[in-house]
């Protein structure tokens, strides 16, 4: 008879670091409640007991929890997953176990949570360098970008996320969608001006444009 192995590991570092293995249990599934108030909770107990930088399986369910829909919890998520996978104290670095999980997690990326991400950089500034880093271990992170702010019917201030953050991240595959959306924003802000009659540029474009210059120079120049 094959002896199944087991599913958790007792005698490992999770359990001889964290005294009571039941609260852990109780805001893992305090996170996964319906309740956005319950999930604050949850996740706000496990960055008290910081178990995520020793536990693939907490780190993982905290990782899912970068799509939630409450962007407040998402923000939390995103500053404690940017933390694991860039500890700025030696004394927090995560197990090489958490850190495959959550690397594993964010290569099957796509449109949605990357969007979900942009959304959380418009509202939270103080993301950005959180942000940065996970987008560095998503495989599609660029070229969905590129998608994002190509599209006009994106809102603009989440376009201007998009740009600055391939220019951030340095995603060198994004150089030709720049281009074409330099040349494009260019080309209707010139016949605009050109023409008396028409109204007069929009000052979002205006903008977008100036970032979208910006991350140009940065991606030619690394």
């Amino acid at each position: 008879m094959t002896q199944q192995p087991a599913l958790i590991d007792l005698s490992g570092s999770f359990f001889q670091e964290i005294e009571c293995f039941s609260e852990v249990w109780e805001a893992l599934e305090t996170l996964t409640m319906p309740d956005s108030q319950r999930r604050r909770q949850g996740m706000e107990q496990l960055l008290e007991l910081e178990v995520a930088r020793v536990s693939p399986l907490v780190a993982y369910v905290m990782a899912t929890r970068l799509t939630d829909p409450d962007i407040g919890i998402r923000f939390r998520v995103v500053q404690a997953i940017g933390e694991i996978l860039m500890p700025i104290d030696a004394t927090k670095k995560p197990t090489e176990a958490v850190l495959q999980t959550i690397k594993e997690y964010l290569a099957q990326w796509r449109s949605r949570p990357i969007f979900g991400l942009l959304q959380v950089a418009v509202q939270y500034p103080p993301a950005e360098t959180h942000i940065a880093t996970i987008f560095n271990y998503c495989s599609f992170a660029g070229s969905t970008l590129a998608d994002i702010f190509i599209d006009r019917r994106h809102p603009v201030e989440i376009r201007r996320q998009a740009i600055f953050f391939v220019g951030r991240v340095g995603f060198l595959d994004t150089i030709p969608a720049l281009e074409r959306l330099i040349d494009r924003l260019s080309g209707r802000l010139k016949g605009q001006r050109k023409m008396p009659f028409a109204p007069p540029p929009r000052p979002d474009e205006e903008t977008l444009l100036v970032v979208a210059q910006t991350a140009l120079a940065l991606l030619k120049s690394s």
